[in-house]
């Protein structure tokens, strides 16, 4: 059962603990010249700022960059489970 358990998550599926259903995740890196812009996925902050690894759910994303004196950066992207943008 470890084996499984450990097999599984290092495909990236974890469990949902609020609905319970076992999800699959994907990787998303994070960059940009100069470093230190704000991520947002939608209309949600990133707890990081750029140059950076996130860990998220298979689904359709905004990912958002903005850094004070620069343009705000965008692009609409679908992250599949177990995959890496």
């Amino acid at each position: 059962m470890a084996a499984v358990i450990l097999i599984s998550l290092a495909y990236g599926y974890t469990l949902d603990r609020k609905t319970g259903n076992v999800i699959q995740n994907g990787i998303v890196f994070v960059a940009s010249k100069p470093s230190g812009a704000t991520i947002f996925f939608g209309s949600d902050q990133y707890k990081d700022t750029t140059d950076t690894r996130a860990v998220l759910p298979s689904d359709d994303y905004r990912l958002v960059l903005t850094r004070e004196g620069y343009r705000n950066w965008e692009r609409d992207f679908f992250l599949a489970g177990g995959g890496i943008e």
